[in-house]
């Protein structure tokens, strides 16, 4: 995700709850402390200041490996 200038990553429960926010996301959620489960996530990049709002939407699916 280097290539944009501004990149702004919001995860949030089926509540809609927030449950992590991060500007200049560097790809490095990991889901530790939270349940199996979807979540949800709403991307929002600009590829320089002075360009618009590009804003992605989909769900990410939790699943923990047996140990």
């Amino acid at each position: 995700m280097s290539v944009f200038s501004i990149v702004i990553y919001i995860l949030l429960t089926g509540g809609g709850k927030e449950i992590f926010k991060r500007r200049k996301y560097k790809n490095d959620w990991t889901g530790e402390g939270l349940e199996e489960g979807n979540y949800y996530y709403l991307l929002m990049i600009k590829e320089s200041e002075d360009s618009e709002w590009k804003t992605f939407k989909g769900y990410v699916t939790l699943l923990r490996a047996n140990q």
